[in-house]
C-alpha cells in the first residue's frame, strides 16, 4: 500500500555538487581567463613589432633617394711656428747656467776690460751674475707653474695647486663663457632657422607618410595583419564572452535611466540568451567588418590627407595653450 501525496515530486536521486568542487571549478575558470588574458597580451606585443616592421619597411620603400653628402673637410694642419721647434732646448738652460756659475768660482773675465764711449768697463764678475740672474728666473718661473697645477690633491704643508683648488669654479666659468658665448640656445636656434632644416624634413615626412597610405601593397598587408590578429584574439570562446560581458555592461551604462535603458533591461531579462548570442555573432563577424570598413571609399579618400590633418591639428592643440596664456 503506498503511502504519502501521490502528487508530490519524487526525490532527486542526483547527489550534489560538494562546495568545495563549486570553488574549485570557479579558481578553474579565473585561471584560464588569465591564460587567455596573458595570450592576447602577448600576441599584441607581437603584433605590435610585427607593425613596426611594416611601418618602416615602406617608409624606406618611400624615402626619397638620399643625395651623395658632400665630402667632409679634412681637419687643416696644425701650425707649428719655425720657434716650436727650439721649445725642447730649453730644457737644457738651466743645466747650462749651473755649468756657468760653478765655472765662475775658476775664472771669470778676471782683469778683462772693454772700451765703450771712451771709458773702460771692466767685465770680471759677469759671468757669475748671468748665471746666478738666470737661475733665479729660471727658478722662479717653474716654481710659479708648477703651484698652478701642483699638488693636484689637498697636502697638510703644501696644499693644494691653484687650478686643481679652483677646479669647479674653473669649469663652471668655461662652460658658461661657452653656452654664452659660442652655441647658446638663440644662436643654434637662428642657424637651425637659417639652414630651413625644419621645414624640409617636415614635407619629407609628409610625402613619405602620404606616399605610403596610398600604397596599395602596404594597405593590403595592414588589413592583412589587423584581420589576423583580430581572428585569433577572437578564436577563445572565454576572451568572446569577456566582449560581450563588457558590451552589455558599456551598453547599460550608456541607456541611462531612461525610457530605452527599461526596454533594454526587460529585453535582456526575457531573452538574455538571444541577446548574448547576437553580440557574440557580431563579435564573430568583427575580421570581416574591418574588412568591409578598410575599403570603405571614404577611408581610401581620406587617407592621404591624414598627416597634413593631423599635424594642423596638433598645431592648433599647441597654440591653444599659448592663447590662454597670452589672454590671462
Amino acid at each position: 500500500m503506498m503511502t504519502g501525496d501521490p502528487l508530490s515530486e519524487p526525490e532527486s536521486t542526483e547527489p550534489a555538487i560538494p562546495p568545495s568542487e563549486v570553488e574549485d571549478a570557479a579558481v578553474s575558470a579565473d585561471e584560464q581567463i588569465q591564460d587567455d588574458l596573458s595570450r592576447v597580451r602577448s600576441l599584441t606585443r607581437h603584433r605590435a613589432r610585427d607593425l613596426r616592421t611594416l611601418f618602416a619597411l615602406y617608409v624606406r620603400r618611400h624615402l626619397p633617394e638620399q643625395s651623395k653628402s658632400p665630402a667632409v673637410a679634412d681637419e687643416p694642419p696644425r701650425f707649428v711656428g719655425g720657434h716650436a721647434k727650439l721649445l725642447p732646448l730649453l730644457r737644457f738652460i738651466p743645466w747650462i747656467l749651473g755649468a756657468a756659475f760653478i765655472a765662475s768660482f775658476f775664472w771669470d773675465f778676471d782683469g778683462v776690460q772693454i772700451a765703450l764711449g771712451g771709458r773702460a768697463l771692466a767685465l770680471e764678475g759677469l759671468l757669475r751674475i748671468l748665471a746666478v740672474s738666470g737661475l733665479i728666473g729660471f727658478l722662479t718661473n717653474w716654481l710659479a707653474i708648477t703651484m698652478l697645477f701642483n699638488p693636484r690633491s689637498a697636502r697638510p704643508v703644501f696644499g693644494q695647486g691653484l687650478i686643481p683648488a679652483q677646479r669647479e669654479r674653473v669649469i663652471y666659468r668655461l662652460a658658461k663663457a661657452v653656452s654664452d658665448e659660442l652655441i647658446n640656445e638663440d644662436i643654434i636656434k637662428a642657424r637651425i632657422e637659417a639652414s630651413g632644416v625644419i621645414p624640409k624634413y617636415r614635407e619629407m615626412a609628409m610625402s613619405v607618410a602620404r606616399g605610403v597610405l596610398e600604397d596599395p601593397d602596404f594597405r593590403t598587408d595592414l588589413k592583412g595583419m589587423a584581420v589576423d590578429y583580430v581572428n585569433q584574439v577572437l578564436s577563445s570562446d572565454r576572451v568572446r564572452e569577456r566582449i560581450v560581458a563588457i558590451a552589455i555592461e558599456k551598453l547599460e551604462e550608456q541607456m541611462g535611466e531612461g525610457l530605452s535603458a527599461i526596454a533594454l533591461r526587460v529585453y535582456r531579462y526575457l531573452n538574455e540568451e538571444t541577446l548574448r548570442r547576437k553580440l557574440d555573432q557580431a563579435v564573430r563577424e568583427l575580421p570581416q567588418s574591418l574588412d568591409n570598413v578598410v575599403d570603405t571609399p571614404s577611408i581610401q579618400e581620406n587617407a592621404p590627407t591624414l598627416p597634413s590633418r593631423t599635424l594642423r591639428q596638433r598645431r592648433m592643440g599647441a597654440a591653444a595653450p599659448a592663447a590662454d596664456s597670452g589672454s590671462s
